[in-house]
């Protein structure tokens, strides 16, 4: 029997695939107030859309069902979507074509990490203190100097911690989180996260949180860096519990958003990308680089996770690549858990 969707789980997915558009536009101004809202975006949004999807992989053990939905539902869409962007930076900046398959294109690297991740479950589990491995794993990784986002290795091991945590979430502990003081509190803690943004934004660089290469690249010492990389998981961790808490449980007119997070992380990528090229953006007055940034993100996400662009790009996004696959198995049930991207 298929399991019954958590709305709140649904909600929380909408809220951060939002963020996530809302953060990718913002980048793109240059203003104080641009840097301090993707600052603050930054921090927290993609270890909680990461430990949403370990807590959605915990039925993972590798059967060849499960195995073939990561081929199907996030490799060959890394593919795609890669080649597609390829072909736009060709169309419109007359470069030559290449796909760079191993290299990450844009913000299409968390569909190679959740594949990865996905893979890495059964040896996750099997580890006695899996989350204490997965964070020494997160700190000491970028001492090395040629950790780069070739595979999207550095962030597979950056953000492994939450992945880690997700899978030993229990409903119980987001039952706990849903509790009206915990709720009081997690909007707190979002309020005092902005609070430091406004302070460390002009101070340093929001790339702290990208987890993406190694100390040096960010030129940092590795003694700095490491320590600059705990403080950035405490504060991924704390935003996690606090985005957990506030969004609401049940559902909205906006929770199905949630259950389509592959189209609007996907599409946004071909549809902002010509924005990431240009200074469309920069030196604009604060006021309108963070309306566009809100304003403009929330709309491309409710047009993305729309029901409309769903059927009219599902061919796109979910094709069917049946073909590929020559011992499909039988009398097992298939994995239902959608792509958490």
């Amino acid at each position: 029997m298929p399991r019954t969707r958590d709305p709140h789980l649904d909600n929380v997915r909408a809220v951060l695939i939002a963020l996530v558009v809302v953060g990718h536009i913002a980048q793109q101004g240059d203003s104080r107030a641009a840097d301090v809202l993707s600052t603050w975006i930054y921090s927290f949004h993609m270890p909680a859309f990461v430990v949403v999807s370990g807590y959605l992989s915990r039925r993972y053990t590798g059967t060849g069902d499960q195995v073939w939905s990561i081929v199907r539902g996030l490799l060959v869409p890394y593919v795609f979507f890669q080649v597609l962007l390829a072909a736009l930076q060709t169309i419109l900046f007359d470069a030559p074509f290449n796909a760079h398959l191993t290299t990450p294109a844009f913000s299409l690297w968390f569909l190679l990490a959740l594949a990865a991740w996905r893979l890495l479950t059964p040896l996750l589990r099997s580890l006695r203190y899996p989350l204490a491995v997965a964070v020494a794993i997160s700190v000491l990784t970028p001492f090395d100097p040629g950790l780069d986002q070739q595979l999207s290795a550095a962030r597979i091991l950056g953000f492994l911690p939450f992945y880690v945590l997700g899978l030993q979430l229990r409903p119980e502990h987001l039952t706990a989180l849903r509790r009206p003081g915990a709720r009081a509190a997690g909007a707190a803690c979002l309020a005092l996260a902005l609070g430091a943004a406004l302070v460390l934004a002009p101070r340093s660089s929001v790339a702290v949180f990208y987890l993406n290469g190694s100390y040096g690249a960010e030129s940092l010492t590795d003694v700095a860096g490491a320590v600059v990389r705990v403080l950035a998981l405490v504060a991924g961790l704390l935003g996690t519990a606090a985005v957990l808490a506030v969004v609401p449980a049940t559902a909205q007119a906006w929770t199905r958003v949630g259950t389509r997070t592959l189209y609007v992380y996907a599409w946004q990528a071909v549809l902002l990308y010509p924005l990431t090229k240009s200074d469309l953006l920069a030196e604009r007055p604060w006021q309108t680089e963070v309306a566009v940034a809100v304003l403009g993100g929330l709309l491309l996400t409710a047009l993305l996770g729309s029901g409309p662009w769903t059927a009219l790009t599902r061919r796109l996004t979910e094709p069917s690549v049946a073909w590929l696959r020559t011992h499909p198995e039988t009398g097992t049930e298939p994995d239902r858990t959608p792509p958490s991207a």
